[in-house]
């Protein structure tokens, strides 16, 4: 797995199989190995990403990174099979969620006909069977998009099955490079999923554009800061944040040629810390407003949210999040502040979920299961997503 941060590459193992007994999914033998991403291959990555400014690479640029990115993929999983001393004869499958480098979700046309979307995750999956000799399952999105569904989000299919308890309104929260939210509303009640806004890409672009930090580490850049009212108001009219669930975004939306102009207008009369702030703030901001519009209207509740991803080690940004949930009147009548945690309290390491997912995914895909969520996705029906190279 490597999400729209292109920090690294989280590879997880994990064994799944079902409890009858109880209807839900036990997942054991959990652990998770990252392997950095080579700085060159981050900015190759990126270089050819759109990133909202219509840039492009090469055919042959693209064709290069999907085989170079495959091979770096496979190699990291060799690497966590060393570290963990496990077999490949145990190995029943390898999923891969690849690199995203274009995502858009359906658009509906001036004649109100939905047109479909189109999403692109590089890392060649036929090398990474050729170096590992496993069966290797990937493309996932491109299943869900077909039928109509945004392709994303994914996750929520392992929240539902994982997270999922009795009686409780859970909230669990990604924060990597794109926030998304899956809403558990007890065990029988269809959950509902989307991305909702900016996770770590404004604050890790920012860090990246003013100080030559690919992140705020412990948020100690934004505890150094003060808000900017006028950039805290022009970001809040981003049309994404408007949008009806179900929907999906990514650095088309939030990338360089969102950012870097804001950055260029304020930075001439405030300080670079203030930015750092200002963005950490209004990412907080962002979720919760997400909640007050698309989620509190649809439950009595929320007895818990889980943070994951590397938003989650940043103090900065959480206390943000718990500002805003207290200033606003919407959480207070449903009884204010939900209790908070994340994933480690479930015994999965906070930076795997996502790459456990996959797995789940991929193995869901072997037996032949059906595992999108069309009412995460928007998709027309159920489908078995995720392409075999064996």
């Amino acid at each position: 797995m490597s999400g729209t941060s292109l920090d690294g590459v989280d590879v997880a193992r994990a064994k799944f199989s079902w409890n009858f007994e109880k209807n839900r999914l036990n997942c054991t033998d959990i652990a998770v190995y990252t392997v950095a991403m080579p700085l060159a291959i981050r900015k190759q990555a990126l270089a050819l990403q759109a990133d909202g400014a219509g840039n492009s690479g090469t055919l042959k640029e693209l064709t290069a990174l999907h085989q170079t990115l495959g091979k770096l993929f496979a190699s990291a999983v060799e690497e966590a099979l060393t570290v963990w001393q496990l077999p490949r004869a145990d190995v029943l499958c390898v999923g891969s969620h690849g690199q995203t480098v274009y995502h858009q979700p359906p658009t509906i046309d001036d004649s109100g006909a939905k047109q479909a979307g189109v999403t692109l995750q590089l890392g060649d999956l036929a090398m990474m069977a050729a170096q590992l000799h496993l069966p290797i399952i990937g493309d996932f999105r491109l299943r869900d998009m077909a039928v109509g569904g945004q392709g994303a989000p994914l996750v929520p299919f392992f929240d539902t099955l994982f997270f999922a308890e009795a009686g409780k309104v859970k909230c669990l929260q990604n924060m990597g490079g794109i926030g998304n939210v899956t809403v558990l509303n007890g065990i029988t009640a269809d959950p509902i999923a989307f991305d909702t806004g900016p996770g770590n890409m404004l604050i890790d672009g920012a860090m990246m554009a003013l100080f030559n930090q690919p992140f705020d580490e412990n948020g100690e850049m934004a505890k150094q800061g003060t808000l900017i009212p006028a950039l805290l108001d022009r970001l809040k009219q981003h049309p994404f944040l408007g949008q009806q669930p179900p929907k999906s975004t990514g650095r088309e939306a939030w990338g360089t040629a969102y950012f870097q102009p804001l950055i260029d207008e304020f930075l001439q009369n405030h300080q670079p810390e203030e930015l750092i702030a200002t963005f950490t703030a209004f990412t907080a901001w962002s979720l919760v407003n997400a909640y007050e519009r698309y989620v509190l209207p649809r439950v009595s509740r929320i007895d818990e949210i889980l943070i994951s991803g590397g938003g989650a080690y940043n103090p900065s940004l959480i206390h943000w999040v718990q500002y805003w949930i207290n200033q606003s009147s919407a959480f207070g009548e449903i009884g204010g502040m939900p209790s908070f945690s994340n994933c480690e309290v479930y015994g999965l390491p906070n930076m795997a979920k996502e790459a456990v997912a996959f797995a789940l995914l991929a193995w869901a895909r072997y037996f032949g299961l059906l595992n999108n969520l069309p009412s995460c996705t928007g998709a027309s029906g159920f489908v078995s997503m995720g392409h075999w190279v064996v």
